[in-house]
């Protein structure tokens, strides 16, 4: 890999880094997957949440913008009946606003998902442009 010529970051499926090199640091664009938007109780190897990854967006700092990929719907949404299924997950401890109150809904779309996303990074007052991916879409990473 080119580390001095690195501008951008795309994560794979992985759930923790550990001693992860300095060139990490600061990319222009991280792309990042976020496969349920809270952690779950029990995590499926290789999965990431969006509730997980900002650690990883905080500690690695995008200097431009970070995409969110690999959405799912495993979350667990409250009185769904295909909570039935498998792949549902209850989540650990849901992200919940910094000044307390109830954990943030689960987005059912992408647009509810941005709008959460948007939500979370107002509420920590996050310094850093958080974008859903959507289908077609296309972003200049140079």
């Amino acid at each position: 890999m080119d580390w001095e010529n690195l501008n951008s970051f795309r994560t794979s499926d992985f759930m923790d880094v550990v001693d992860a090199p300095e060139e990490l640091l600061s990319p222009h664009f991280l792309i990042i997957q976020s496969y349920w938007f809270h952690e779950p109780a029990q995590n499926r190897p290789s999965h990431m949440s969006f509730q997980r990854s900002l650690d990883f967006i905080q500690r690695w700092k995008p200097l431009e913008e970070t995409f969110l990929v690999h959405l799912g719907d495993a979350d667990m949404v409250p009185g769904d009946p295909a909570n039935s299924m498998m792949k549902k997950t209850v989540p650990k401890h849901p992200l919940a606003p910094p000044s307390g109150g109830p954990p943030y809904p689960v987005p059912l779309h992408h647009d509810q998902w941005q709008e959460s996303v948007d939500q979370v990074v107002r509420d920590y007052r996050l310094p850093f442009k958080i974008t859903v991916a959507r289908d077609g879409m296309k972003a200049d990473l140079s």
